[in-house]
């Protein structure tokens, strides 16, 4: 017990330089004197640790939310092209005419996004192959992947179909599995 309170009191004394400073500041003068000072690393940590916000009546309340320069309520960078004319332009080709700046035939409508850090499993695999199905300008084939520790050579039906969908189609998109664990995603066109 005693160790402890060693330790705590020995980081309380580490900020007391700056809790002196910035005793009874508001949020808004903490951080400007902060950036000001720029005391080290190990005595900010210290300060912050033990640093409370208590409202005192009203007196300074909302006083960050006040201050234009601590809170950016405006853009700090103005954007060349208002959010108007581009989200305009989104409607207008929302769900069903041609993604603008692609060349072959996709919607919106026909676009299908997994979640950013989602991990993808054979199923997850299959069901996206079946979504890409109802996909226009395309055929889709579903190889489950090999067993560990086989090479398997794909049969001659299936390599087959595969050569005429690249005949056949702009592009070919080929899921591939490596190792049993990552799935990667090539492109191949004519």
């Amino acid at each position: 017990m005693k160790s402890e309170a060693a330790v705590a009191l020995k980081e309380y004394n580490k900020g007391m330089k700056l809790r002196a400073l910035l005793r009874d500041k508001d949020v808004t003068e903490v951080v400007s004197t902060l950036k000001a000072i720029t005391p080290g690393v190990c005595e900010v940590g210290s300060f912050l640790v033990t640093f409370q916000t208590n409202q005192k009546a009203g007196e300074k309340s909302m006083q960050w939310r006040m201050n234009a320069d601590y809170v950016r309520d405006r853009p700090a960078v103005d954007d060349t092209v208002p959010s108007t004319i581009v989200f305009g332009k989104l409607l207008e080709s929302w769900p069903y005419t041609r993604l603008r700046g692609s060349d072959f035939d996709l919607t919106y409508a026909d676009l299908f996004s997994f979640r950013g850090s989602a991990w993808l499993n054979d199923d997850a695999m299959r069901a996206f192959t079946v979504y890409l199905t109802r996909c226009k300008n395309n055929v889709t084939i579903f190889l489950p992947p090999c067993k560990k520790g086989k090479v398997e050579r794909l049969p001659a039906s299936t390599l087959e179909e595969v050569a005429s969908g690249v005949v056949a189609q702009p592009f070919v998109l080929l899921l591939v599995n490596f190792g049993g664990v990552h799935w990667g995603v090539f492109l191949g066109g004519p």
